[in-house]
C-alpha cells in the first residue's frame, strides 16, 4: 500500500516536529496507524451526553499549569468556558485541534477557552505542539488527578473531550470525541441561558 503525498507529507511534517507519537508510527508502520485513526472516528464523533432536563452541576475545581505556572480552574469564572481536555500525542485530539481553533476564532471575546493535556508526560511538549500547529491559544497540562478521573469531571470517556462550563463554574454540558466548530459555537450561546 502506498501513502498519498499529503497523508505522507502529513506525517513526515509530524515526525520532524518530534511529536511524542512518533515511536508508535515507526513501530506499527505508517499504513497502519492510517487505518487505526480512520477505524477510530466513527467510535470518537461528538455527542451530547447531558439532556435537555439536566441541570448544572455544583462549581468544579482543579488545578493545572500553563507556561510553567500552577493556577486554579475557578480563576477563570466570570464568563462561560470551552474546557477541552486532550492528548497532544493522539491522532483524534490533533484532528480536534483545527475545529477548536475555528470556534475561538470566531468567539473568543465571548466565551474563555482552555485546552489542557490529561497526560503529564506531554508537559515539555505542550508549548512546542502549539507553536507548530500555530494554533491560536496555549495548551496546559491539568493535574493527575483529572487524567486518572479523581477530578470534578470523573472518568473522562475518551479525548479530546469538550466540557461546556456555565460563568459560575458548573458543568453544563459535555461532548466526547470530536464535535464541528460550528456545533460548538451553537452549544456555547445556551450556556448561562438555562
Amino acid at each position: 500500500m502506498e501513502l498519498s503525498g499529503t497523508v505522507r507529507d502529513t506525517l513526515a511534517s509530524r515526525w520532524a516536529h518530534g511529536c511524542s507519537w512518533r515511536p508508535l508510527i515507526s513501530g506499527i508502520g505508517p499504513q497502519l496507524a492510517l487505518i487505526i485513526l480512520l477505524l477510530s472516528l466513527p467510535a470518537c464523533r461528538g455527542t451530547r451526553s447531558l439532556d435537555e432536563g439536566w441541570k448544572p452541576s455544583r462549581p468544579i475545581d482543579f488545578t493545572y499549569e500553563m507556561g510553567g505556572k500552577q493556577t486554579k480552574l475557578s480563576r477563570l469564572r466570570g464568563r462561560p468556558l470551552v474546557l477541552v481536555l486532550m492528548r497532544t500525542s493522539e491522532l483524534p485530539s490533533q484532528a480536534y485541534m483545527k475545529e477548536v481553533s475555528q470556534a475561538f476564532t470566531k468567539i473568543a471575546g465571548v466565551v474563555r477557552f482552555l485546552v489542557l493535556t490529561i497526560e503529564q508526560m506531554e508537559a515539555p511538549f505542550v508549548g512546542p505542539y502549539a507553536e507548530a500547529e500555530q494554533l491560536p491559544f496555549p495548551i496546559g497540562v491539568a493535574e493527575p488527578d483529572v487524567g486518572n478521573g479523581l477530578s470534578p469531571l470523573g472518568l473522562i470517556p475518551t479525548t479530546p473531550t469538550t466540557y461546556l462550563i456555565d460563568s459560575k463554574g458548573r458543568v453544563y454540558d459535555a461532548a466526547a470525541g470530536l464535535v464541528k466548530s460550528d456545533q460548538l459555537i451553537e452549544a456555547i450561546q445556551h450556556v448561562d441561558k438555562r
